[in-house]
This record gives C-alpha cells, structure tokens and sequence, in this order.
C-alpha cells in the first residue's frame, strides 16, 4: 500500500501533501488518516488570546485539521464521527436506529475503478430492497492484516443508519457479484455510545482521497432531502486561565511584533507577557 505521502502531490501554498487526484482512466490514490504530511507549522504555538487586564497574549497550539495529518488525524475522526451520529439520531425515518452493515465484493474479485463506481449504485439499490432507510456509508479501501495494520487490497463499504425489517435477502447481490452482511455494532453501554464506537473504528482507517469526502449519506439522511447541519456564529472567546476573565483576540496583530502590541495597550506593557495555552494532553497525562 501507498502512504499517504508517496500517493500523493505536494501543494506549493503551503506544502501539504494530499492524495493525488485520479487522471481519467486511471485508479483513485488511496489514502489513509494520519498516513500523510500536515502543514509545516502544525503543533506550533501562536498567540491567539489576549488578557488585557493581566498583560497576557495567550499562545494557542495550531492544529492543520488535515484528515492526513498525523496529529490531526485523531481529532478529525473524533469529530466527525460525532457529527454523523447526531444527523443519524438527530432525524429519525422509522425502524431500528444504528444498524450496521458491509457490503463488500464477491470472494476472489478485484473490481477496477469504473466497476466500483458501478458497485456503489448497485449497492445503494440493493439497501433500499433491504430496508434501509436513510444512512451513511464509509469506503475501507483496505483490509486489516496479520500485523495489525491495513494493507491489504480488497475495498468494502460500512454501512449505519435507519433499517427497517426486510422479509428474505435480495436476490441482486448475487447477480450483481457482491456480498451484504448485518453485523453488530462495537460494544458500548447505550445505543448512542455503540454507534459512536463504531463510527470512530470506520473513520480510523477509511479511505480518503483529494476531492472525496470520507462519509457520503444516502436515502433519507442524503443532503438533498435534509440539508448540511450548520454551524451558526464563530468561536467563542474562552476564559482566562489565569484570572478568569473573557479573553479579547488579539486578530490581526503580527505577533512577534511588539510594537503592534504597545500600540493596543498605548504602550503600556510593563506586564507583559506571552504564556502557552494549557494543553490538554499534558492534563491528562
């Protein structure tokens, strides 16, 4: 299997490396999160947050928030398997919630890249005879080895959503040349804490590639029939770790540049100083 970094091109903005797109005719470079290269200032500190009352400019960790990025990597599944299980339970469509199938190529087949692309609307008529509802589906272009790793061809699909009971198995999967299976979800106390589990697993080695999101929604759940979630307003300013008080951000200020700062304070900086933001790894630690 291809790293993140070898089937990939660079990006000259900022010299990120992204899973290339496909050429026409040619096959989709896979890549996998965390196997690749975040931007050359993530994991620095920079001044964000500003204390006036305390003369202190809080420097905040900076994240790329690239699905390739290794330090990334983990916050990115985290969040955006949260964001699929609230749009799961958030619109309920009738049936039993989180259920959770794959629907993978027949044994002994390596589809190409169009017999994929077949596959999946194949795949989206056979879940609609099976009952399924609304749900989102999440591409594994590779198989877990001996080792503990991925990477070993053989492409699948996850699926978690709405289902409802279906009488018999549809008899398309055959004729087709695919396999569908119902599978539980990953252990867990509740309903909601078994499909976050599980959503985490699927992220943590889902395919992704440069212009491909990682979770597609279909049925029900797809964009057309219930718009995108959003997210309205900005970030709000925390508390001071120090005092307490809402901190002010400092925007556009150059922040190694002090006489920026004695500007804003009218030169009083007597009191100055620049302290790094708590980060939460070492408080767990």
């Amino acid at each position: 299997m291809q790293s993140g970094a070898d089937a990939g091109t660079a990006v000259a903005d900022h010299g990120v490396v992204y899973p290339a797109a496909p050429a026409e005719g040619t096959t989709t470079a896979w890549g996998l999160p965390g196997a690749g290269v975040g931007a050359p200032d993530c994991g620095e500190y920079r001044a964000v947050w500003l204390c006036g009352p305390e003369r202190i400019a809080w420097r905040v960790r900076r994240s790329c928030r690239r699905r390739e990025c290794p330090d990334c990597a983990p916050r990115w599944i985290r969040t955006e398997a949260s964001i699929a299980c609230d749009r799961i339970f958030g619109h309920p469509l009738g049936g039993t919630a989180t259920r959770h199938g794959i629907v993978s190529p027949a044994p002994g087949w390596s589809p190409t890249e169009s017999e994929r692309r077949r596959m999946a609307a194949m795949m989206r008529r056979g879940l609609a005879a099976e009952g399924w509802l609304g749900y989102c589906v999440i591409y594994h272009p590779y198989r877990g080895c001996e080792s503990g790793g991925y990477d070993v061809d053989g492409g699948h699909w996850h699926v978690n959503g709405w289902k409802r009971y279906a009488r018999g198995r549809w008899a398309g999967w055959d004729r087709a040349g695919m396999v569908y299976k119902n599978i539980r979800l990953r252990g867990g106390l509740t309903v909601g804490s078994r499909l976050l589990s599980t959503l985490r697993y699927e992220l943590g080695h889902a395919g992704i590639a440069r212009g491909k999101t990682a979770i597609q929604w279909c049925g029900g759940l797809s964009y057309n029939k219930i718009p995108k979630d959003r997210i309205e307003g900005g970030e709000s300013a925390p508390d001071c770790p120090s005092c307490g008080r809402r901190l002010v951000a400092i925007g556009c200020i150059v922040w190694e540049d002090r006489a920026g700062l004695e500007a804003m304070f009218c030169g009083d900086l007597v009191r100055f100083r620049v302290r790094d933001w708590p980060d939460p790894r070492e408080r767990l630690a």
